[in-house]
């Protein structure tokens, strides 16, 4: 009954940095990856909030072992349950489509990360 527990969840590596697409992923698909792949999601340069950046993607043991260097909220209209202040307790760059526009991030050879924001608010 709960279609988000099959929602996909990307690890991409490239550089020695690690994006983690989070998808819809609710509490029970995040237990699931704290417990059976801790080691892979240590770590990570770029988190991409799950569902949304609402408080129902946000599962703290999982962010915690991420340590994400930027959060990106993928989100029109901030939503009442929306969990960009947990986030901030993780990573000083929380960061919202909302008032970035698309947000590019770039990976040097040596693995140096850049971005771009479309909008600068």
């Amino acid at each position: 009954d709960k279609r988000n527990e099959m929602s996909y969840v990307l690890l991409i590596e490239h550089n020695n940095r690690k994006f983690i697409f989070g998808g819809d992923a609710e509490e029970e698909t995040w237990k699931y990856i704290v417990d059976n792949h801790t080691e892979k999601i240590e770590n990570i340069t770029v988190l991409d909030a799950s569902h949304h950046g609402r408080d129902s993607g946000y599962y703290k043991p999982a962010v915690e072992l991420m340590d994400p260097e930027y959060v990106v909220v993928s989100v029109g209209k901030k939503p009442e349950t929306d969990a960009s202040n947990k986030y901030r307790n993780h990573s000083d760059n929380v960061w919202s489509t909302r008032w970035k526009g698309n947000i590019v991030f770039t990976i040097d050879s040596d693995g140096t990360v850049y971005y771009e924001f479309e909008y600068d608010r």
